[in-house]
């Protein structure tokens, strides 16, 4: 049975997008947040594209 490798079947673009997802998502959060500590989450939609990552909503999470 084939189970993949990632350093195969993908990109490095590929590879990398969860690692920028990640990065826009602190910046989303470090802008967005009500108040300095980060106590309420984000909460941002994305849709990906070959070469970025386009934020399509973003509103605050309430738990």
């Amino acid at each position: 049975m084939y189970c993949g490798d990632a350093d195969h079947d993908l990109t490095y673009a590929d590879r990398r997008r969860p690692e920028r997802l990640a990065l826009a998502g602190r910046l989303l959060q470090a802008q967005f947040s009500p108040d300095d500590m980060f106590g309420t989450p984000v909460d941002f939609e994305w849709v990906p594209d070959r070469d970025r990552i386009a934020v399509v909503q973003l509103r605050p999470y309430f738990c």
